[in-house]
């Protein structure tokens, strides 16, 4: 099996937009370097989005601005200080949406729209939803998870992220809590983060994350484990091990191949 799409992520960001999420999301801007250098430091090649949670008619899953041309790694490439600017600007998506936030409800819209174009195959999948409120979406927290993980062919390559109100202790608005975000997060093997937390922290360790599972490479079927063999642009490599789970093979972080390295993993499938 070969790629030539290693060391790829697509990232959304799901943001509050309602009236008590202004502080957040300026921590969101002023802590993005914490974020986007662990991602730069590795080349990953990403790209990113950002919508609200607002579900109304003409808002729903809408990208914020430009963010799906100006948010990638080739913009970041050529000019850093202006992505990171356009990041923080874009990310303050403002407090005049619903406050009925329905952040898994805009997810899903968004992709109905843009996953045939925007989403590459071979990436892995990242949606990170920040909110001071529960989900109100219709639909149950499994149906918005099965709805993301049917996104790729294989569902470990999805990953939810939530920076919420963990323990229901936020009195901003009318449905304190994250049962249902929560839920996502966990069923995909997410992190779970308290929004009145250090946002430095929290992005750090969802970077951390990210960049971990993009330096895996996923195999199309599962292997007799000890029949593996790793080659990195034709020589063989040892410097791996084999993730059961993601059924992936993950790189020594001392050993990770650059991005866009031809990797080939020869095994007997089970």
């Amino acid at each position: 099996q070969n790629n030539d799409e290693y060391g790829n992520v697509d990232i959304l960001w799901v943001v509050d937009n309602s009236g008590s999420m202004a502080n957040e999301q300026a921590s969101l801007a002023t802590n993005f370097n914490t974020f986007i250098d662990r991602f730069l430091d590795q080349d990953i090649n990403f790209k990113m989005g950002i919508v609200t949670t607002d579900a109304r008619d003409g808002f729903a899953g809408v990208p914020v601005s430009n963010s799906l041309q100006l948010l990638t790694y080739a913009q970041a490439q050529d000019d850093e200080n202006a992505f990171i600017t356009n990041y923080m600007n874009m990310i303050q998506v403002g407090i005049s949406g619903s406050g009925y936030e329905k952040g898994l409800y805009t997810s899903k819209k968004f992709f109905e729209n843009y996953a045939g174009s925007w989403l590459r195959e071979d990436a892995y999948l990242a949606v990170i939803y920040v909110s001071d409120e529960e989900d109100q979406s219709v639909d149950t927290a499994d149906s918005y998870v099965s709805y993301l993980q049917g996104l790729k062919s294989n569902s470990h390559k999805v990953k939810a992220h939530v920076i919420v109100d963990v323990d229901g202790a936020q009195s901003n608005g009318s449905t304190t809590g994250s049962v249902r975000y929560k839920a996502v997060a966990n069923a995909t093997g997410g992190t779970i983060h308290e929004i009145t937390s250090n946002f430095g922290t929290a992005l750090d360790h969802i970077a951390e994350q990210n960049v971990t599972l993009s330096q895996s490479f996923s195999l199309t079927q599962h292997p007799v484990e000890n029949s593996i063999e790793v080659f990195i642009n034709g020589v063989e490599s040892f410097d791996w091990s084999y993730d059961n789970q993601l059924n992936a093979i993950t790189f020594d972080s001392n050993n990770v191949p650059e991005s866009g390295a031809n990797i080939q993993v020869r095994y007997q499938k089970e």
